[in-house]
């Protein structure tokens, strides 16, 4: 017979439903942002539909990732592209990085929890090998 797996089986699953009962997430917020795209050498078209911005902690560490929407385009001396995306992130933070696709550390840009409740709005050049 092999009673002391089962029971162990279920004390354990006993004690991880009482963990995550007793352990409370941390309140979270939902920022809605937007990212332009713009090019001095014409229109971009919508190179980073569905690309992944990152939201870090002040400790860089990524907190959050979301796809990017394409919003809509508009030419003029300088072309852009607009995109729009939205987060769920932690309450509480000194500061949140958002990290624009294909542009590496460099591009991190940091605001506060007043300027990411509010909507943050960012700014990327496609010439400089976004697309």
């Amino acid at each position: 017979m092999r009673k002391i797996p089962i029971i162990a089986g279920v004390v354990a699953a006993a004690a991880l439903t009482l963990t995550a009962c007793g352990s409370s997430a941390p309140p979270t917020f939902t920022s809605k942002g937007s990212i332009e795209l713009y090019s001095e050498s014409g229109p971009v078209g919508d190179p980073l539909d569905g690309a992944q911005v990152l939201i870090l902690d002040p400790s860089g560490k990524i907190i959050t990732a979301a796809p990017l929407t394409f919003s809509y385009s508009g030419t003029g001396l300088v072309s852009g592209t607009f995109y729009s995306f939205t987060v769920k992130v932690p309450t509480g933070l000194s500061e949140y990085g958002i990290q624009v696709p294909n542009q590496g550390p460099a591009s991190i840009v940091w605001e506060t929890e007043a300027q990411m409740r509010s909507g943050p709005a960012l700014e990327a050049e496609d010439d400089a090998g976004v697309g």
